[in-house]
């Protein structure tokens, strides 16, 4: 019973091809193979190979470029390099761009066997992880965005277009509207999704938390405080309510933003950061913008995308559809039938102000 898994050998001598299609087919693997190592883009997009195995020196393009190309179109499917002892250390460079392993000819049946077998395995988590990451991202969407009405469509649509961007971001919304809430689904669906998500309320914010402290400043051995930026490197920080920012604080942070790095103790070091900014704020910025009491240019820098998110008095028609929701919810977890709302009651929910929203 041949393997789902299909394998990729490329190698500018036939005879070792051939070896080690023998060797893997009678473990009942299917193996693509060329000597042509130019041909190797197009061959992944023809076959969808699960591994590949490459020879390091080849006359076309050797196994370092091999590994580039596949990496940049490609990222998730392993790549094994074969090498003779002389191009070992060019090898072990490509071990640590990103290739899997590697083989030194000469090498026997079980080593091939065992680390196309660990690739594979690698090739198999990695897509379990992100299936699993897809269903949980979806799990999340479908909990907390709810509704049909063309403005929340238009608003969800927004908010993956904006994960897909590496932008600062402005969500305006009154209060209960779900700006928290877009910002995580931000995050979620963005590169940096692995990466920490750190909430910071700027009504609180202070100068004690954008900096970094001095190395061994405290002598306690229990490590050096880090910034709120330092934090959130390489995740998302989220500043809440931003327009509470006081001037001082609004001159720091667009210092930090336009460097991206932030001070270390009274010493004028700069540490590099590398988080991704989302801001929200309950208040018109622009016209606080235009009476002074924010920065324009801190203004500007945030809002490179803006999302704004409607409140529920304005898609009253998606009421219905969100309790219909929430009673399922009560349902599932009490074990009930779904209650299920009168039209009269629904009526008067239609009639009301919703001026504090829910979501």
């Amino acid at each position: 019973m041949k393997n789902d898994d299909l394998i990729l050998l490329v190698d500018d001598e036939p005879d070792l091809l051939e070896s080690c299609v023998l060797i893997l087919e009678d473990e009942k693997y299917s193996c693509v193979t060329t000597t042509d190592s130019s041909e190797v883009i197009d061959l992944v997009a023809q076959h969808n190979p699960s591994v590949i195995v490459t020879d390091f020196m080849m006359p076309e393009k050797n196994g370092m470029d091999v590994l580039k190309e596949v990496k940049a179109e490609f990222p998730d499917i392993p790549v094994v390099m074969i090498s003779a002892y002389a191009t070992i250390n060019g090898v072990v460079d490509a071990v640590k761009s990103g290739a899997f392993d590697y083989l030194t000819k000469p090498f026997s049946s079980d080593q091939l066997v065992i680390t196309v077998r660990r690739a594979l395995e690698q090739f198999r988590l990695q897509k379990e992880n992100k299936g699993l990451k897809k269903r949980l991202r979806d799990d999340f969407f479908n909990h907390h965005f709810v509704g049909k009405h063309p403005k929340f469509l238009k608003t969800v649509e927004l908010i993956q277009k904006a994960a897909e961007t590496e932008s600062n971001i402005l969500i305006q919304g009154e209060t209960g509207t779900g700006k928290e809430l877009a910002a995580r689904a931000i995050h979620l669906l963005c590169r940096r999704a692995d990466g920490p998500f750190i909430v910071v309320d700027c009504t609180a914010f202070s100068k004690e938390m954008i900096e970094a402290a001095p190395a061994n400043s405290s002598g306690s051995g229990e490590g050096v405080k880090k910034s709120i930026f330092e934090a959130a490197d390489g995740g998302t920080l989220y500043l809440d309510n931003v327009e509470q920012l006081d001037p001082v604080m609004q001159t720091m942070l667009i210092r930090i933003l336009q460097d991206r790095k932030v001070p270390r103790g009274d010493k004028w070091e700069w540490v590099p950061v590398d988080a991704r900014i989302i801001a929200s704020t309950t208040v018109d910025l622009y016209s606080a913008m235009i009476q002074k009491k924010f920065r324009e240019n801190l203004y500007y820098c945030l809002n490179v995308v803006n999302i704004a998110i409607t409140p529920l008095r304005e898609r009253k028609e998606d009421i219905g559809i969100l309790f219909d929701h929430f009673f399922r919810q009560i349902a599932e977890r009490d074990g009930i039938e779904v209650p299920t709302i009168h039209t009269d009651a629904l009526a008067r929910l239609m009639e009301y102000g919703w001026r504090c929203n829910f979501h």
